[in-house]
């Protein structure tokens, strides 16, 4: 079963492709989660650490994705599936935790917290985040404020700062047929 995992992965790992998620944010926690599961396990069955995994066209900047798609007001870009309610707030992603650690983005593990207390939740898989924290105590430095992200379902993110009151525009391009 695990090499069979590992053979396979990778065909379900070219979503990230570009560093976008086609099917959007809202997907992206629960595929993302799902997916860290999956890696840390591999990784941690395979003398080698199945570096061929993480060597995936778009993945290491999984740990910006959420933040990026986090508008000034707390609010999702949600490009794929668009709704306004409390789902489409940012909630915390234990997924953001992995990333972070395993592509040496400091602070991931704390932002996430601060996330949960701020949210009085961590979602599904929160005890997963725990042993993926990195022991820092702050939150990530340098967020990055511009960025075009590629993929089947390409979107554009431009911020003056990370604020309240900073301007946030997400913007999507590519096809009609691309999912959602």
């Amino acid at each position: 079963v695990l090499r069979r995992s590992r053979e396979c992965l990778p065909f379900a790992l070219k979503a990230y492709a570009g560093g976008n998620f086609p099917e959007g944010p809202g997907y992206w926690i629960y595929a993302s989660d799902y997916t860290a599961i999956a890696l840390d396990t591999l990784s941690r069955q395979f003398a080698d650490g199945a570096p061929e995994l993480f060597a995936t066209e778009g993945l290491a900047l999984q740990c910006e994705y959420m933040d990026l798609m986090t508008g000034s007001t707390g609010l999702l870009f949600n490009y794929s599936d668009p709704f306004r309610n409390p789902c489409a707030q940012r909630e915390p992603a234990a997924a953001n935790c992995y990333f972070g650690l395993k592509f040496g983005r400091p602070g991931a593990f704390a932002a996430e917290v601060a996330r949960m207390d701020e949210r009085h939740t961590f979602g599904r898989v929160a005890a997963f985040a725990l042993f993926w924290s990195d022991g820092s105590a702050a939150s990530a430095s340098n967020p990055v404020l511009c960025r075009s992200l590629g993929g089947s379902n390409p979107v554009a993110i431009l911020r003056t700062g990370l604020g309240p009151d900073d301007w946030y525009v997400g913007v999507k391009g590519g096809r009609p047929s691309s999912n959602h």
